[in-house]
């Protein structure tokens, strides 16, 4: 969940090649113990 979560908060629509979308295998493992850190921030690449 520490990589789904984020990546889903970036890109919604994002999908796992071989897996499915990230919206659903981060709800088969849920959100618990992943939290959002004040002193990072997340940009994609330019």
């Amino acid at each position: 969940a520490f990589v789904l979560a984020p990546w889903h908060d970036m890109d919604p629509e994002a999908q796992l090649p071989g897996a499915g979308p990230v919206a659903e295998l981060l709800a088969g493992v849920g959100r618990d113990g992943v939290l959002p850190r004040a002193d990072l921030e997340l940009r994609l690449p330019e």
